[in-house]
């Protein structure tokens, strides 16, 4: 250890009085080259600040008047927007309030089951590692021996290696390595050296005359051209653009946004209408399908018990609530398409009518002027494709779907002339055209009406018709038809 210990300390004393050398000549040189740096820079700041003083105070008025004044803009912004969003605020919080409630209490429902999940799953994962390592311990003992045989000749090996490669290195340094360090250390200066002349011999001719022409094109050519494109610009913008804006554009635009957002809400509100019947109808044939399921389960648990009457029932719930579910989608889908075609139409007719509205007011204005009413409009609401699930009276060419009341199959809808109705109800009594003339009638005056169509409803038809006819046999005598 002595040997060591000395070379050691010898090595340092040497490093360190190398160190202190260099760090001398790094300090003093640095410090030199600080002092000119700052002499050159603040002289250049003077100099600067003597020719252009009156123009720097003018600019610093400027810019702070205009960031003045932008702050107060600012300020007046940001005023203004809150109170507008407080105001929304105040109005939507119980809304507000609700929807947070209910995400809440989703979140809260979904946590739970989720760690009912996770903490019945940990439980299960640990018990079975457990016994796992209890049937296992000897052979898990053995694979551990292994594995830190493995580790340990591993390590053997790296230490060997790096021994050999720093015996290698060492043999080299002291042979051949110190020579080869000190030429290309060398050769590295004179490198450095070369660079140094060529900069100043042939850079920096070139760079004063590369700067010279770009300062003459910029003060005989660029500047010029820029200001007077700033002139024009501005001359455009306040005598074409502005008012274009202020005084076509810009009405002409909050006219049609105004108009347009009515119309717009009215076509949401109907996708939404629409999606949830949807959604409705496919939930209802979801769970029609699941009962179908359990109706199955019960019927093949009916047949290994031996009940057939109990599993009979059970294997016609199950087909019917099957086909009822399939109804139901078919049913559900072709609404879809109808009222996807209502609100399509209904945004063009709303284009379309507000063009036409236009040209007619155009026109009413030109014919006020010249005594005569040329003036038009067009209807506020387009004519839809109605939905006859229950029945109704058709008094022009309309465009409907039919046949797709519930029960249809087994219940078919009359789709005939009113003068029809005599043969298909098998009579011709006149009390039974007296009545369903008083039911058009009263539907006519009391229900809703829309583009000529009046909504019935089959069913309650069909009670009134079965009452006369008992009452007319039990007043005349004979069957009922």
């Amino acid at each position: 250890m002595q040997p060591i210990a000395k070379a050691a300390f010898e090595g340092a004393a040497k490093i360190a009085k190398s160190r202190l050398g260099l760090i001398g000549t790094l300090y003093g040189g640095m410090t030199r080259t600080a002092a000119n740096a700052i002499q050159t820079a603040s002289g250049g700041v003077a100099k600067w600040l003597s020719k252009d003083k009156d123009r720097i105070a003018g600019f610093i008025t400027s810019i702070s008047g205009h960031i003045s004044n932008g702050i107060d803009n600012c300020s007046t912004f940001a005023g203004t927007m809150f109170d507008t969003f407080n105001e929304s605020l105040e109005r939507m919080r119980p809304k507000t309030e609700e929807a947070i409630s209910n995400m809440l209490s989703g979140f809260a429902t979904f946590a739970g089951s989720v760690g009912e999940v996770i903490s019945g799953g940990f439980e299960i994962a640990t018990g079975v590692a457990a016994q796992w390592a209890k049937d296992n311990s000897e052979l898990i003992g053995a694979v551990f021996d292994d594995v830190q045989q493995i580790v340990n000749d591993v390590m053997n090996g790296i230490g060997k290696v790096f021994e050999d490669v720093g015996s290698d290195i060492s043999a080299w340094w002291k042979a051949d390595g110190q020579e080869v360090w000190e030429s290309f250390c060398k050769m590295v200066g004179d490198l450095g050296t070369m660079f140094l002349k060529v900069f100043h011999s042939y850079i920096m001719p070139v760079w004063n005359t590369f700067t010279g022409i770009l300062q003459s094109a910029w003060n005989n050519c660029i500047r010029p051209v820029f200001k007077k494109i700033g002139e024009t610009l501005t001359k455009l913008w306040k005598q074409i653009i502005d008012p274009l804006w202020n005084n076509v554009l810009k009405p002409v635009l909050d006219k049609l946004i105004d108009y347009y957002s009515g119309n717009l809400k009215r076509v949401l509100e109907q996708l939404k209408k629409t999606f949830t019947n949807v959604f409705t109808a496919i939930k209802n044939a979801v769970q029609k399908f699941f009962t179908a399921i359990d109706n199955l389960i019960d019927f093949v648990t009916d047949v290994f018990k031996g009940d057939w009457k109990k599993a009979w029932e059970d294997i016609k719930k199950a087909f019917g609530n099957s086909f009822g579910a399939l109804g139901d989608v078919a049913k559900g889908a072709f609404n879809l398409m109808i009222d996807c075609v209502n609100t399509v139409w209904a945004a063009i007719y709303s284009f379309v009518a507000g063009v036409a509205n236009g040209f007619g007011g155009i026109l009413q204005k030109i014919g006020q002027a010249l005594g005569q009413d040329w003036g038009f409009t067009m209807p506020a609401e387009p004519t839809y494709i109605p939905h006859l699930a229950k029945g109704g009276l058709v008094k022009a060419p309309t465009l409907a779907m039919v046949g797709d009341n519930k029960g249809a199959a087994h219940d078919p809808e009359v789709v005939a002339p009113l003068s029809k109705l005599e043969s298909m109800i098998g009579s011709k009594d006149p009390e039974i055209i007296r009545l369903l003339t008083k039911i058009a009638a009263l539907l006519e005056n009391e229900e809703t009406v829309h583009n000529n169509i009046i909504y019935l409803d089959s069913e309650v038809i069909e009670r009134k018709l079965v009452k006369v006819r008992k009452r007319k046999q039990r007043r005349y005598g004979g069957a009922v038809t």
